[in-house]
């Protein structure tokens, strides 16, 4: 999820040390995956956000819920520049002040 609470849908999720599949449900972006007790490397990349990891702990028996929480969507530089030139094609009164 960012950090306003809402699901990533599109976040991709890798587990180190684990040869299961995730599955992922694309309503409420959750994954679930079976893997074998011990430490585990959770990396979680999501379009518009930096990467983020975290190692988890998994007891045998045990749900080990997780949350990853990936902070504030940012975008690039790129990203930026051609929606300002969008915008100015657009709404050509606005381009002088922008340049």
């Amino acid at each position: 999820m960012d950090a306003d609470g809402t699901p990533l849908r599109e976040a991709k999720v890798v587990i180190s040390n684990s040869r299961s599949k995730v599955s992922f449900s694309k309503n409420e972006a959750i994954f679930r995956s079976v893997v074998s007790s011990g430490s585990h490397t959770v990396t979680v990349t999501a379009p518009g956000f930096g990467e983020k990891t975290m190692d988890v702990v998994v007891t045998d028996g045990r749900l080990s819920p997780v949350t990853v929480v990936m902070g504030a969507r940012h975008v690039s530089d790129m990203q930026t520049e051609s929606w300002l030139k969008n915008l100015c094609v657009t709404h050509q009164s606005i381009a002088t002040v922008i340049k």
